[in-house]
């Protein structure tokens, strides 16, 4: 990372600087780069991270014929000291290689990098004319080609090698001749690689040892080990960057590879069949052949673990079809605009090396996808590697742009080329002061650090003003099942400016005509996706005898319910426990027969607050708390006389709905209860703040206690009763008995009365006193079981609701919905009809969406902007003897105050002492929460920091000592909206849609609570008012008739 960029001013979880404006590479550096002042030359540096010399280098597909890392190496050295003795080539010297692809190949580049001589290949298909200007361009002294391509080339200083020829094979196994040491700086230049791209003529790229250097250290830190070394087929030209890198890398990391001469799609199954390939690398229409054609059929490819596929993008429907044809093998997109990855195995023990985005100026990659985790970014070609920097500029400000905004990529770095030789117009135009690359890409890059690739910026059709990325449109097209392939350019127009006009490929025989085409774009080009319906509400419309259907836009039902378990270990990314405390959560329980696995805290009132950084009891009812040391003489006087100090003038001052949390409680009980009872248990159960919380909306039963029993009219407001990862009842409890203390006595009186009227405790109510619960397995038990009951149809995964509309049928009174939705399983967009409808989407992404009311856009602009409280969930396992003091009980938390004293969580549950079944017996598992308003950027801090801040905080509150045996974390970015003092105007919003929408209706956490049980009786809610809504119209409708 640039040391200009201080790192408090770098955001770990993108990299972004705000002081530079730039992206800085998150990833460790993969091997310490060797001095720049050291000699050094790419060969020698690939070789010497070789490990094994007895292996097989590489084999010729044709004649079988296998050579090892040692031969390999001596034939290096004999055609060196060859083409140095007779040849007679010095340092700097640049030579012309002509030839398809041959096991001579590799021996020739390390023979001629290690004496310093520039290697200049090109495609032998090339024609003579395209030669000469290469050749005019490089200025070789001698050229490199075969029997039956050298005729095209004219006549050099030198006569040219035949490298098929008997003299070549004598000279790479002639031992005789002495080879003189040749001092070859990572400065010099190492090949000059021609590149054209879309952008006109070709262009000599001048790449030195230093940038392969570079790039064979990103691959090879991050090797693999494993029984056998991969066998990688290469039918991609050796000729091209990404053939001459990989022949680098793949020597550095001792993999075998077997060289076809040219391609044929027959010999190249039979290829991977005879010789057990592990890894292929082919163009996208090998791809296309093999996932839609017959001509795999009756070959052996159980050995493949990989196809990657580079030069262009894959549409999702071939990769999807790919990832139906071969389920255990994995398909990637390497070195494309648009890379897309489909896994059907998440449990295959891969050693693989993703390839991102690059270019022939980056000496090859410059972002990857390595990792699981990265590889799953959909629609991403991953994060930027080790050494490097990036910035999106906007193309027509220059300025530089923050996450999120699209411009045109530019990347600084060890990998970048010298320029173009012979062409300083072209390289002042691409290499910017600074050392940086401008790529010519429109890009983003995301809050999380990935890249997104949009299109090459002079491909953009600009239509009336917009930009419209032809690839975009590309992929849509090739998911048509009648395509094969579909090209999108600019067509002049006096009215728009440009228009998109597509070139189609038709499959053989196929019908499909010009209008079809069109009708089948015109149903894609849609605005942003819808997430899911919450299934709660489903079941409960199901069990009332109505049809119901649920998207869900992820491949799993559930949202924060997410539960994990690994070797034992048994954990919950999002909300851990929950509270009986919504009728409609012992609805759910009973119907759904979950009694039985439910599971309670093993010790459900232990529960600690960090004071002085050492966790201290909370105790478990109001007269231990006066009894202990927990708070200060004066603030328990202050609680035991809150009821005869109200009488004072001075506290008769009444709530009002901008008051917060803090000044509320400050009001009755002093500052120390908010900084260490109200304080921690916010931060640690919703990731607020209370001076940000708005107390009304926050605690609404308590805000009422006061505006009933001190003020008699008050308006109810619903709200927040209770909090969803870390409940804490006991600081509850605490609270309600120090609060406007008269109300709550009242409050707890008036019922009595009505006590022996009321039905009978059973041991259900018993239950519903114990506070906090789990589920066996997690959480996700319960979102599993709401889901048991729905069938395929009701329950759609991997479903994106893309449009709504709504419109007046005439002869109903009901309102009819469309939805317009689109699944990885359908060629094109469907369109369904509904009498009702409940969304959960967040406000943010509600914003923005396609809806029409009776054939009018219905614009949403009158929601406000919603402020999200960021989590980071940190999972950790340690040793039990590491844990020199470990806690019974169910976490603790951690006061703003507590920061001073060196800790920077938000709290920790106790996940196994609490739930002894969700670790083996050996081991604590912890679960920590990181971030909030608190320290929102310290929420996307990458897993190694976040590793670092748990694990001295678990050092100093536990005495937790070593690393953890095992660490996983999820960031949720919008974790909680923030109930602040303006989200009236958010609920009012959602009042107001409801209200202009028929028949649509809004659930979910942005109102009435952040709790599981307020979510889920958010949902029930929705459900009865739909049960009431189609029953009311219905009744309209007879009426009318």
């Amino acid at each position: 990372m640039d040391d200009s960029s201080s790192s408090s001013s770098v955001d770990p979880n993108s990299g972004f600087s705000s002081k530079t404006k730039t992206f800085h590479s998150l990833q460790p550096p993969p091997l310490l780069l060797p001095p720049m002042s050291s000699p050094l030359s790419a060969a020698s540096y690939a070789l010497s991270l070789q490990h094994n010399t007895e292996d097989t280098a590489f084999i010729d597909s044709s004649t079988g014929r296998h050579i090892s890392f040692s031969d390999f190496r001596q034939r290096v050295v004999s055609l060196a000291s060859s083409i140095q003795n007779t040849l007679r080539l010095s340092k700097n010297d640049v030579t012309f290689v002509l030839s398809p692809n041959s096991t001579h190949i590799p021996i020739l580049y390390f023979s001629l990098l290690s004496l310093g001589v520039v290697i200049s290949p090109a495609n032998p298909l090339s024609t003579e004319s395209e030669l000469l200007r290469q050749i005019k361009l490089t200025k070789p002294v001698i050229a490199f080609a075969t029997s039956r391509n050298f005729q095209k080339l004219p006549k050099l200083k030198r006569p040219t090698v035949l490298i098929d020829s008997p003299e070549f094979e004598l000279m790479m196994t002639n031992t005789g001749l002495k080879l003189e040491t040749v001092e070859v700086n990572q400065s010099d230049l190492a090949a000059i690689m021609y590149s054209s791209g879309t952008t006109g003529e070709v262009k000599g790229v001048k790449l030195t040892h230093r940038n392969f250097i570079a790039s064979i250290a990103n691959y090879h830190a991050q090797r693999r080990e494993r029984d056998s070394p991969a066998v990688m087929l290469y039918t991609v030209p050796l000729f091209h960057v990404f053939g001459f890198h990989y022949i680098l890398k793949s020597v550095a990391l001792t993999e075998t590879v077997v060289v076809m001469e040219r391609f044929d799609l027959k010999k190249m199954l039979k290829t991977v069949e005879d010789f057990r390939v592990t890894q292929l690398v082919v163009a996208p229409p090998v791809v296309v052949a093999m996932a839609k054609g017959s001509v795999t059929h009756g070959y052996d490819l159980s050995s493949l673990e990989a196809v990657g596929s580079g030069g262009a993008s894959l549409g999702k429907d071939v990769m999807q079809a790919f990832a139906d044809k071969f389920p255990k093998i994995i398909l990637f997109q390497f070195l494309a605009k648009l890379r897309n990855c489909f896994f059907s195995n998440m449990e295959l023990n891969l050693s693989l090396e993703f390839e991102g985005y690059g270019l022939t100026e980056t000496a090859g990659a410059a972002f990857r996808a390595a990792t699981t985790e990265e590889m799953l970014r959909q629609g991403s070609v991953g994060r930027l590697l080790a050494n490097s920097e990036a910035k999106i500029v906007d193309p027509d400000t220059g300025i530089a742009l923050p996450p999120a905004e699209q411009g045109e990529l530019w990347i600084k770095g060890p990998t970048i080329m010298q320029g173009y030789i012979g062409d300083p117009k072209n390289t002042s135009e691409t290499l910017m002061p600074g050392g940086w690359l401008r790529t010519g890409d429109l890009c983003y890059i995301d809050h999380h650090g990935y890249l997104f690739v949009v299109d090459r910026l002079k491909e953009l059709i600009k239509y009336k003003g917009y930009q419209v990325a032809p690839a975009e449109l590309e992929q849509l097209l090739q998911s048509h099942p009648e395509i094969v392939d579909a090209a999108v350019i600019p067509y002049p127009d006096e009215e728009a400016g440009q228009l998109p006009m597509a070139f189609v490929v038709r499959r053989p025989q196929s019908a499909l005509d010009k209008e079809q085409v069109i009708d089948f774009i015109s149903k894609q080009i849609v605005p942003r996706e819808l997430q899911s319906l919450v299934p709660a509400s489903a079941y409960k419309l199901k069990i009332h005898g109505l049809n119901v259907t649920v998207f869900e836009a992820e491949g799993r039902a559930g949202g924060k319910l997410r539960s994990l378990s690994q070797d034992g270990l048994i954990w919950d990314e999002g909300a851990n426990t929950m509270t009986e405390s919504e009728g409609d959560v012992t609805f759910l329980l009973d119907s759904l027969g979950l009694r039985e696995r439910q599971q309670f805290p093993l010790s459900q009132n232990k529960r600690y607050i960090a004071r002085n950084g050492t966790p201290t009891l909370i105790p478990s009812n109001p007269i231990d708390l006066i009894k202990s040391n927990f708070l200060s003489t004066g603030s328990k006087l202050q609680m035991l006389f809150e009821p005869l100090l109200w009488k004072n003038n001075k506290l008769t001052k009444v709530s009002d709905e901008h008051e917060s949390v803090s000044g509320f409680f400050q009001r009755h009980f002093g500052k120390e209860v908010v900084d260490y009872l109200i304080d921690p248990f916010v931060s640690g159960t919703c990731g607020g703040d209370p001076d940000s919380l708005s107390m009304h909306l926050s605690f609404p039963e308590l805000w009422n206690l006061e505006k009933r029993y001190v003020r008699p009219n008050f308006r109810h407001h619903m709200g927040l009763q209770s909090f969803s990862l870390l409940p804490c009842p006991t600081v509850a409890e605490v609270l309600l008995f120090g609060s406007v203390i008269v109300g709550a006595i009242r409050s707890k009186l008036s019922p009595i009365k009505e006590k022996k009227q009321g039905p009978p405790k059973t041991s259900v109510n018993k239950k519903r006193q114990r506070g906090s619960f789990s589920f066996l397995g997690g959480m996700q038990t319960l979102t599993d079981a709401i889901c048991k009951d729905l069938k395929e149809d009701e329950l759609r995964l991997n479903s994106r609701v893309l449009e709504l509309s709504c419109s007046y049928s005439g002869d109903s009174a009901i309102d009819s919905w469309s939805i317009f939705s689109a699944s990885p399983h359908k060629r094109q967009a469907e369109e369904e009809s509904f009498d009702a409808v409940i969304m959960t989407a967040p406000l943010c992404d509600v914003k923005s969406m396609k809806i029409a009311k009776r054939g009018n856009p219905f614009l949403l602009n009158f929601i406000p902007e919603v402020d999200y409280v960021p989590l980071s969930v940190v999972i950790t396992t340690f040793k039990k003897e590491s844990v020199k003091h470990p806690l019974e009980g169910f976490g603790v938390l951690v006061p703003s105050q507590e920061q001073k004293h060196g800790l920077k969580t938000l709290g920790t549950l106790f996940s196994s002492m609490m739930f002894p079944d969700r670790a083996p017996n050996n081991v604590y598992l912890y679960t920590t929460f990181v971030g909030g308003s608190r320290n929102r950027e310290l929420a996307k801090a990458s897993r190694t920091e976040l590793k670092e801040i748990v694990t001295s905080d678990l050092k100093q509150l536990l005495g937790a000592e070593g690393e953890p045996t095992y660490v996983n974390h999820v960031c949720w970015s919008k974790a909680f909206p923030l109930y602040g003092h303006n989200y009236d105007s958010v609920l009012d919003a959602i009042d107001k849609m409801e209200k202009d929408l028929p028949g649509l209706f809004y659930a979910g956490n942005h109102k009435g609570g952040l709790s599981v049980g307020k979510a889920l009786s958010s949902g029930c809610n929705a459900a009865d008012l739909v049960i009431s809504y189609l029953e009311a119209v219905s009744t309209d409708t007879k009426n009318h008739s």
